[in-house]
C-alpha cells in the first residue's frame, strides 16, 4: 500500500532504518558496530567544525529528509549538516523531516547496504538540491564526495577530508574516522 508523507510519519516517524520511495516503505538493515563509530567520529568532527564558527546545525541518526514530492521520497540520513542561512538559528526544528534542503549530507555505506542502494539515495540528494554528499566507506576506509555535474573526489587513508564549498576550513585527517 502506497503512503503519503503524512501517513508514513504518523505510522513510522519515531522508527530508524526506514524510508518512504514513491510511497512504499522500504526498511534497511543496521550497519553494527563499525559503522556506528565511524558515524559518530564524522559527526563529531563536523560539529566541532560547525558549532566553532556558529555555521548551522548538524542532524544524526536517520533524520528524515524529503527529497521529491511527487512521488513521495523521504530518505533517512545518517549526518546532515543545515546552515544557519537557510535555517536560522532561532527556528528550531520540529518532529517532521528536516525544515529545508541540508548543504551537506554523510552516508555511512556497510555491508548491509548494498552499492545500488547507495548510489540511489547519492543521486536522490543530490537532485533535491544538497551541495556535497559523503559517502563514508567502511570496507575500505575511504570517504567519497559527490556533488552534482562534477567527478567524485576520494580521500584515503593519510589524506585530509576537505569541503571548501560548505565547510570553508573544515580539514579532518581521513584516519582519524575510521581508527
Amino acid at each position: 500500500m502506497r503512503l503519503s508523507e503524512e501517513e508514513f510519519l504518523a505510522r513510522h516517524g519515531d522508527e530508524s532504518h526506514i524510508e518512504l520511495i514513491d510511497g512504499l516503505v522500504v526498511r534497511y538493515d543496521r550497519g553494527g558496530s563499525q559503522s556506528a563509530y565511524i558515524g559518530a567520529n564524522i559527526a563529531f568532527e563536523l560539529s566541532r567544525h560547525v558549532d566553532r564558527l556558529y555555521l548551522g546545525r548538524l542532524a544524526i541518526n536517520d533524520t528524515f529528509v524529503r527529497v521529491r514530492s511527487s512521488p513521495v521520497r523521504i530518505r533517512c540520513v545518517d549526518v546532515l549538516y543545515l546552515s544557519y542561512a537557510k535555517w536560522p538559528a532561532d527556528r528550531p526544528f520540529d518532529d517532521g523531516p528536516c525544515p529545508d534542503t541540508p548543504e551537506l549530507v554523510a552516508e555511512l555505506k556497510s555491508p548491509a547496504i548494498t552499492w545500488v542502494q547507495m548510489f540511489d539515495k547519492v543521486v536522490d540528494f543530490l537532485t533535491a538540491g544538497v551541495v556535497v554528499v559523503l559517502v563514508l566507506d567502511t570496507a575500505n576506509d575511504t570517504v567519497t564526495a559527490y556533488r552534482r555535474d562534477t567527478a567524485p573526489e576520494s580521500f584515503r587513508m593519510g589524506s585530509d577530508l576537505t569541503i571548501p564549498d560548505v565547510l570553508p576550513g573544515f580539514s579532518v585527517p581521513v584516519a582519524s574516522l575510521f581508527l
